[in-house]
């Protein structure tokens, strides 16, 4: 684990000085002077409501026939630890914070939780490919595509989002249509055959969530107001930065290829990824190097801000530290 963490944050570091090499200090802090900050305000309303909507799908998710729904401030409040879990922890390790608290404090059963998981990573997985191919059709590309750090983000994304997206599908369908004689086959198995009640406890739950198309529908307008209000989130900051674009297909570039590059590369914090992607999207549009980078900074932290902020209030109402998260981020939830 030590070794593990030591590689991601000298990679975190690499990326980060990729993401300001060449940075002209003078023409960023020019540019930040001219910043109207009061554009963050409405920036922070938006990510209030992209949390709000994230908590009202796990919500859903979660739903199951005979079963009482969660209460919307437990979900906003697990939801809030879950997300900063994601941010301060290497390599996604925080996935597992959410369904562990799930299953601690609200009794939900191990394969419902994950199963709602998993299928809120599938949903967001599919929408990032549809933005990332709505990009190639509205932008005009460079012949060679968009290198960052020598990786050619276009269509490395698509190919990773891609088989991401059908292994996720394929999953889906073998549960649901195979899964109790794979489930056989498993307990057959003198060391897999311990994962088996928790193999069926998944595929109850995943049945459960895909027999109601109503809740299907919700989820599905849900997900799209999510990536609407982030949007909308850029979208207020860009407008607070002089000179930079404001019209949609910008702001649709600027968020996809920075989501893009955390994706890739979910470095601690995203740092790195996240300004370097950024700053290559804007610079698409014209944008100098030194405005591109500031902006990418700023949307940054700001974001982190955030989520360090309802990750506190989180962690404070839940009675939990930031050790403790460590512990279900690298064991298995309990059973």
């Amino acid at each position: 684990m030590k070794l593990r963490l030591a590689i991601v944050l000298v990679l975190t570091g690499v990326f980060l000085a990729l993401a300001l090499r060449g940075l002209e200090l003078d023409a960023a802090l020019a540019t930040l002077r001219a910043v109207e900050w009061r554009a963050v305000a409405p920036m922070m309303g938006a990510y209030v409501m992209v949390h709000s909507l994230r908590s009202l799908r796990l919500g859903l998710l979660l739903a199951a026939e005979g079963r009482p729904r969660l209460r919307f401030h437990r979900l906003f409040l697990i939801s809030s630890v879950g997300f900063l879990a994601i941010n301060v922890l290497p390599l996604r390790l925080g996935e597992a914070v959410r369904p562990y608290l799930l299953v601690e404090r609200e009794g939900v059963a191990l394969g419902d939780a994950l199963a709602a998981i998993l299928l809120e990573r599938l949903v967001d997985v599919i929408m990032l490919l549809a933005m990332l191919l709505t990009v190639g059709l509205v932008v005009e590309l460079p012949p060679g595509g968009v290198v960052v750090a020598g990786l050619e983000l276009v269509s490395a994304g698509q190919r990773a989002l891609g088989v991401a997206a059908l292994a996720g599908a394929a999953g889906l369908a073998g549960a649901v249509f195979i899964g109790e004689p794979l489930i056989g086959l498993l307990e057959r198995v003198p060391v897999a055959g311990r994962l088996a009640p928790l193999a069926r406890r998944f595929r109850t739950g995943l049945v459960g969530l895909l027999r109601d198309p109503r809740r299907a529908a919700l989820v599905g307008l849900l997900s799209a107001g999510t990536w609407g209000f982030t949007l909308a989130a850029v979208r207020a900051l860009l407008g607070g930065f002089p000179g930079l674009p404001t019209a949609p297909a910008a702001v649709l570039t600027t968020w996809t290829f920075t989501l893009l590059g955390m994706t890739l590369v979910p470095t601690p914090g995203f740092f790195g990824p996240y300004e370097l992607a950024c700053s290559s999207a804007l610079q698409l549009w014209g944008v100098e190097s030194a405005a591109a980078q500031s902006f990418g900074l700023v949307l940054h932290l700001g974001q982190l801000a955030f989520t360090l902020c309802i990750g506190g209030v989180g962690l404070f109402a839940e009675g939990l530290s930031l050790r403790a998260l460590v512990r279900p981020s690298i064991e298995a939830p309990p059973r």
